[in-house]
């Protein structure tokens, strides 16, 4: 993380993880340093940060990220 603020710290870090929502999203600058980081307090879902993003896309594209990472629904 050290890196990632040192030299892009106005870039957004995008998740994506195996859960119900896919796509998560934070501000690099916003996050502190630490060992590990957790889902759901450290990080937005990714229509929370980008307001344009409607719930049906991230539905149908977390379906097709899925498939890519080898998950099935």
């Amino acid at each position: 993380m050290e890196a990632y603020k040192k030299f892009w710290s106005d870039s957004i870090l995008i998740l994506v993880v195996p859960r119900e929502n896919v796509f998560y999203a934070q501000k690099i600058s916003d996050l502190e340093f630490k060992e590990t980081y957790d889902i759901d307090t450290d990080f937005l879902r990714i229509e929370e940060m980008f307001l344009r993003i409607n719930s049906e896309n991230v539905l149908h594209y977390g379906k097709e990220a899925c498939k890519i990472i080898g998950i099935k629904e």
